[in-house]
């Protein structure tokens, strides 16, 4: 059974996750368990980040090339995963 001073030293350098509410290291970007971010700051750049990359994916599906593009290859991949090829 760990010592009190062993049990402060684990308190101190973990955290509680928010998320799932394990604990953590205090160094860990991300909750092993289930991915989420303990760090306030981290998670605000991550969300951060997921607006300015959907912008750009809006910004992209708006264009008449890219949407034909990515409508051929949806459809190539339909295809051959229908007929998938013999050996």
């Amino acid at each position: 059974m760990p010592s009190q001073e062993e049990k402060s030293k684990i308190t101190l350098t973990t955290i509680v996750c928010p998320r799932c509410k394990r604990r953590v290291s205090a160094e860990d970007k991300f909750c092993s368990a289930c991915g989420m971010t303990p760090d306030s700051k981290t998670a605000v750049k991550i969300e951060q980040e997921r607006v300015k990359a959907d912008r750009i994916m809006d910004m992209l599906l708006k264009d008449p090339e890219v949407r034909s593009l990515l409508a051929r290859k949806i459809y190539e991949l339909y295809a051959s995963s229908q007929h998938p090829p013999t050996s």
